[in-house]
Order: C-alpha cells, then sequence, then structure tokens
C-alpha cells in the first residue's frame, strides 16, 4: 500500500485566532454547518450523529474498523487523527491530521490529509476546511503566499523583479507553480484558476500570460546564474520547490517538475487538475508525511 499526500497547508495567525481555528476544524471534521455537505460521508464511515464539540475538544479515541478517531485538547494544543475508507472502495483509507498549537504565542496550523491505495496514484483534491481558513483570514495570509488565486503576469517587464523577489526569495517556504502558454491566449493544458483552487495553501500558482512573458521568465532566471532547463514556457506547467539558491550552490536542478504541454494533454481532462497538483504536492510534501505524521501523533500518543 502506498500513502500519497492530497493536501496540506500549514498557516501562520495570530494567537487570538486559535479559538477560531479549533472551532472550525471541529466542524470539519464532525460535517457539521458550514461543512453539513460531509456529513453523510462522516456517517458512512461511522462517526457517531452526536459527537458534540466538547468531546473533540478533550481526549477521544473512537476506532471501529479503518475508521479511528482521535483527538487531544488543552488551551494552547489542539490534536486530531481522523482516519477512515473511502465510500465503496475499502481498499482506499483516507486520513487528516490536524495540530493548532499557540505556544509560540501565534496560532500555528499544520493540515495534513493522505490516500494510502495499492497504486499510490497522484490524487490532489481541494480541502475545504483550508479554503474557509484562507477565505476568512485572507488579510492575515497575504504575505504567506496561499491566495488560492493565480498570480496573473501581464508585463514581461514586471518579470524580472517577480523572479527576484518573490521566487527567488531565501525566505520562501512554498512552491510556486508556473503555468505558461504557447502562443498569445493558446489554451493551456492546465486550468490556472482550477489549479490554483485545488492547490489552495500549498502552493503559489503563476500563470504566464503570453510567449513573451514566458521567455522573460526563462531570462530572469538565466541572469540569476540558473541553466536555461529550469524555464517554463511553450505551454509548460513547473513547480519551483523553495531554494532555489540552495540547489544551485549543490549543482541540482532536479526536483522542479516539469510538465511539457503534451504530456499534461496527454492526461484526461476529468483528473488533470488533481493528478498535476497531485504530483506536485508529492514533490514537496511527500518527503515530510512521516515528520508531519510523527508530530501530530506525540500529542495523541500521550493520551494512550
Amino acid at each position: 500500500m502506498i500513502r500519497k499526500p492530497t493536501s496540506h497547508v500549514q498557516l501562520t495567525l495570530p494567537g487570538d485566532a486559535f479559538e477560531d481555528v479549533v472551532e472550525l476544524a471541529s466542524q470539519w471534521v464532525r460535517g457539521v454547518p458550514p461543512f453539513q455537505k460531509y456529513r453523510g460521508s462522516r456517517r458512512r464511515a461511522g462517526l457517531p450523529d452526536d459527537m458534540d464539540a466538547g468531546e473533540l475538544r478533550s481526549d477521544t479515541w473512537l476506532e471501529d474498523g479503518d475508521l479511528l478517531l482521535r483527538a487531544y485538547g488543552d488551551d494552547e494544543v489542539w490534536a486530531v487523527q481522523f482516519r477512515h475508507p473511502q465510500k465503496n472502495r475499502p481498499d482506499v483509507v483516507w486520513e487528516t491530521v490536524l495540530l493548532v498549537d499557540r505556544t509560540s504565542g501565534q496560532t500555528e496550523l499544520t493540515q495534513l490529509t493522505t490516500r494510502t491505495s495499492k497504486r499510490g496514484s497522484y490524487m490532489a483534491s481541494r480541502a475545504a476546511l483550508v479554503t474557509a481558513l484562507v477565505e476568512r483570514h485572507q488579510g492575515l495570509l497575504e504575505d504567506q503566499l496561499l491566495a488560492g488565486k493565480p498570480d496573473v503576469l501581464w508585463n514581461p517587464a514586471s518579470v524580472d523583479a517577480y523572479v527576484r523577489t518573490i521566487l527567488n526569495a531565501p525566505t520562501r517556504t512554498v512552491p510556486v507553480v508556473v503555468v505558461s502558454r504557447r502562443r498569445g491566449r493558446d489554451p493551456v493544458a492546465v486550468d490556472p484558476v482550477e489549479l490554483a483552487r485545488c492547490m489552495v495553501g500549498s502552493a503559489l500558482v503563476v500563470e504566464l500570460s503570453n510567449a513573451r512573458v514566458a521567455y522573460a521568465w526563462s531570462n530572469a532566471l538565466e541572469a540569476l546564474g540558473f541553466e536555461p532547463t529550469l524555464g517554463c514556457f511553450n505551454g509548460a506547467v513547473r513547480q519551483y520547490l523553495p531554494d532555489l539558491q540552495a540547489n544551485l550552490r549543490r549543482g541540482r536542478h532536479s526536483g522542479h517538475r516539469l510538465f511539457l504541454y503534451d504530456r499534461a494533454q496527454r492526461i484526461g481532462i476529468k483528473h488533470r487538475i488533481e493528478t498535476v497538483a497531485g504530483a506536485f504536492l508529492d514533490d514537496s510534501v511527500g518527503p515530510k508525511v512521516p515528520e508531519i505524521l510523527d508530530r501530530v501523533w506525540a500529542y495523541l500518543d500521550e493520551e494512550e
């Protein structure tokens, strides 16, 4: 069985946002408003209808077959593990872990959802909880590159500054995913708006609106000492992992996955967004999955 990440986010909010984040996350786990559309799936997974917020704020352990719900909470930390099988696919298991921590004075949220299956297919999904948090706290997240909508670059003259201050910033902690066009306003292989919605909280999506902007992007990278092969143009879609300069010093340009236009087009349109986003997410988050799980499980295991 192969575990793949389907959504992930790390948000930093003010300390006084702790209760709001915990309340919203609890509503998502239980499938109650504003997440009532998940009530049926929670019921099928075996989550009791009468579970209330108070139960999730205290030490909770509920296990029934593939269903596992564990929670731990105090005034500074709230941790949850929620694992359940997929409807009509008992061989596919979904698991979400949440950690809300304000011991540092700020509210730090970590969310990770994984899908375990025999094939281990790439399958990113838009996390409703993350989307709700980003929408609710948008004004506080502008510096965290988590808008959930693409940055669109129209003018070649503005590209150099964007590459230097955003893409190549040593403090950047989230991937940048770039969607280019082949010519003018030709159709893109991957819709940047839908891709940004799917990857909300896990990446910043940038749309290069025309060929001149795409070539300016590649030229800006070369001016910083990167090889031409690290560019993104002619309809390609590429993810740039954080800390490009560290990769340059190590002589590494691999790891920044590239989907050429024709390759992306060969993926069925119905699953193209989730597959491309899933591959990018696996590159950026996949290696961190054991560490994230261990961090959350440490709180829950103490309560056994």
